[in-house]
């Protein structure tokens, strides 16, 4: 158990990142390494050195540890993980009793918590004590265009539109979809959202490398994020059996739980060849990886729930189209440079690629058609410190 004198001003509780990490290495003035983008944690602590909020921030993290700077402390504690659907509710019921002890005893005055550390509802009797809630979503509530039907789905929908009406200060979204969808839920009451903008290093992304030519071959396209199947990674092995007979190569991205299955599925098609699967890297191999890449895709699935993927951004930062359909809700920020397909529909994402691979001029024009969207996810203006700003107007 973490123990301090300190009084508490804020507690920033996120699911299973390294904060002990990001805390030290923004302590530091250091990039943290294994990271493109700027971690969430290290803007929130922008947030509390500017307003001077002395600061705790807790994880998950698979790793016991913790650190103390003076003014921020950071620990991380291993959550209960239960398989089963009954077994998930109860891990995040448990977890969140244990997050309402931690901030019952040091009662802060602000709690900023992002979306998957408990149930929202358990963090209700926290009014009672004054604590203003700020809930952080990194995932939409349900897939866009697939609204829930199940009755588990609707009862917890109808908890998070009671917590965000009565309970919640205010709502910090990753994307305008997720908006949305709260004011869809909430019938605009009370809460009100701000959408921030994800933040990158600029030193990794303000002299990218060109896009390959158009005309080097084999045609590159890049995927990097989590290997789930609801991510869409084995439909990629799908498309590039329908490619095979063309000169198209996939570079796959991340590490997840189903990377082994990903991997023995790829050498039982005899895809190895045409689908190279890389697993975690770290920021300079991902970047090297990038370069080589023609085009990046996100090929998500609609029962994951997507705020808005980093890859997509990324794939702006670097200049290259990107291939995606609504269900990552890139389009309402990044519509400019998208080459949209269906949903869940493997022919459309092929005849996507198929359209960047052979038409030089749709290739080029979006490619330039990156650079003027890039600002925002570098300079700060809309990104988390800044935006956190609002909710102490």
């Amino acid at each position: 158990m973490f123990k301090t004198k300190k009084k508490i001003d804020l507690i920033y509780i996120e699911g299973t990142g390294d904060v002990v990490e990001a805390l030290t290495r923004w302590y530091k003035q250091e990039d943290v390494i294994t990271e493109v983008s700027r971690t969430f944690s290290s803007q929130v602590f922008d947030f509390s050195k500017k307003n001077d909020l002395i600061t705790l921030a807790i994880s998950a993290f698979t790793e016991k540890k913790q650190v103390d700077f003076g003014d921020f402390s950071a620990y991380s504690k291993p959550k209960l993980m239960l398989s089963s659907s009954i077994g998930f509710h109860l891990a995040q019921v448990i977890h969140g009793l244990r997050i309402l002890g931690t901030v019952m005893r040091h009662q802060p005055k602000y709690l900023h918590i992002t979306s998957g550390a408990t149930h929202w509802f358990m963090l209700a009797p926290l009014k009672l004590f004054g604590i203003k809630i700020y809930p952080h979503f990194h995932n939409t509530f349900w897939a866009k265009g697939y609204p829930p039907t199940g009755k588990i789905q609707r009862l917890f929908l109808k908890l998070d539109s009671w917590f965000l009406k009565h309970i919640a200060s205010a709502a910090i979204c990753c994307s305008p979809e997720i908006a949305r969808q709260i004011q869809e839920i909430t019938n605009s009451q009370n809460c009100p959202s701000h959408v921030f903008k994800a933040q990158f290093y600029s030193s990794s992304f303000e002299n990218p490398a060109p896009p390959p030519a158009h005309a080097q071959k084999p045609f590159v396209v890049v995927f990097a994020g989590r290997i789930e199947r609801n991510k869409g990674v084995f439909d990629i092995l799908v498309m590039a059996e329908k490619l095979q007979s063309e000169n198209v190569i996939f570079h796959i991205c991340g590490n997840g739980s189903a990377l082994d299955e990903l991997k023995n599925q790829c050498k039982k098609q005899q895809l190895t060849d045409k689908v190279l699967i890389h697993g975690r890297l770290n920021r300079s191999e991902l970047l090297n990886i990038y370069q080589h890449g023609h085009v990046v895709i996100v090929p998500t699935r609609s029962n994951f729930f997507e705020g808005l993927p980093m890859v997509g951004i990324e794939s702006v930062l670097l200049t290259r189209p990107l291939i995606t359909s609504v269900l990552s809700n890139a389009l309402d920020v990044l519509g400019d440079v998208i080459v949209e397909a269906e949903p869940e529909n493997i022919d459309s994402y092929v005849s996507a690629i198929r359209k960047l691979a052979f038409d030089k001029s749709l290739y080029e024009k979006i490619s330039q058609a990156c650079k003027p969207l890039c600002a925002q996810f570098l300079d700060g203006k809309q990104g988390l410190t800044n935006v956190l700003q609002h909710t102490l107007e």
